[in-house]
């Protein structure tokens, strides 16, 4: 968990953070239910089963200009060994670190001329996320069926070589 400080009140750092999860390469969505924005990184068949970034915003904050934040990470199927979150977390707080001492309605602006409201990674609910714990070993299986086809060619081309 990284704790970080924003020199701002608690919704233009919102809008800071939603910005920034926009700009975050590794997130495909993210939700926001107003306690927590949550970041999601899709699964791949090579890349692993994703991740989940987390972003508390506590409602009480003990300064009106300032919103503390805890961000943490997690994988989405804890045995996976291709997700990195920790990767994923560094990428998302390099670009809040980029944005932080900018004005919130200037940010807005300039994600605006970036991309169409259409093209928002927010999603409604988490609901939309899917459940990851049902689809992990599609990956597996799809890496070991390929690996299996291999290892029959390969067979078949080395007996082949061995034929007079």
């Amino acid at each position: 968990m990284t704790r970080i400080s924003l020199e701002q009140p608690r919704d233009d750092a919102k809008t800071i953070l939603k910005a920034s999860l926009e700009l975050t390469d590794a997130i495909d969505a993210y939700t926001d239910d107003g306690q927590r924005i949550v970041g999601k990184q899709n699964a791949s068949v090579f890349g692993g089963n994703g991740a989940r970034l987390i972003v508390e915003i506590p409602e009480m904050q003990e300064k009106d200009k300032e919103t503390v934040v805890e961000v943490t990470a997690e994988k989405n199927v804890a045995i996976d060994m291709a997700t990195s979150p920790e990767d994923i977390k560094s990428d998302f707080l390099n670009v809040v670190n980029n944005l932080r001492r900018k004005d919130p309605e200037d940010v807005l602006d300039n994600l605006s001329k970036r991309m169409s409201p259409s093209d928002s990674k927010e999603v409604g609910s988490s609901n939309g996320f899917g459940n990851d714990a049902a689809t992990m070993g599609k990956g597996f299986a799809i890496n070991y069926i390929v690996v299996m086809v291999f290892m029959v060619l390969f067979t078949f081309f080395m007996m082949a070589m061995m034929m007079p």
